[in-house]
């Protein structure tokens, strides 16, 4: 199922390294095929979930078009997910992604898959993105928009 781009939110919220940075939150859905037969969403589910809150918040610093189109694209180099809670088919959920440190070549995203108030996750998950050249195959620095914590709308 497409997340609805257009719903997102931006907020910010204060990261781990102390500054204010620009974070998303969309409504996620569960859907009959994320579920086992215990109706509980299916870890793989919280990764596709996770890449999608990615590159949504990527598009307001920089598209992936736009990065292809310079010969450059981010690449998922590491990942980690501590699921909290069964996650059951028809809770309400929400995904929230926000930058919670750079370096000159890695971003790490924190991000959350929660109910839409309260009780606390079903999962957090710690992402590090890198950028390489395309041609090269070679990392490469951080893209400069990315270096703004929170963008302009």
């Amino acid at each position: 199922m497409p997340v609805d781009w257009a719903g997102a939110r931006w907020s910010t919220r204060v990261a781990r390294d102390g500054v204010e940075r620009a974070m998303i939150e969309i409504r996620l859905r569960v859907a009959g095929y994320d579920i086992d037969a215990a109706a509980i969403v299916n870890n793989a589910v919280y990764v596709r979930w996770l890449e999608d809150l990615r590159t949504i918040w990527m598009t307001r610093f920089l598209s992936f078009e736009a990065c292809v189109a310079r010969g450059i694209s981010p690449v998922l180099t590491r990942i980690e997910i501590d699921y909290r809670r069964a996650l059951r088919f028809g809770d309400p959920v929400v995904g929230r992604a926000w930058v919670t440190g750079l370096t000159r070549a890695t971003a790490t995203f924190e991000s959350e898959i929660a109910p839409p108030e309260g009780d606390g996750p079903y999962a957090r998950a710690l992402q590090t993105v890198a950028f390489v050249d395309i041609a090269r195959n070679r990392p490469i620095r951080i893209p400069e928009e990315f270096l703004v914590p929170v963008p302009p709308a």
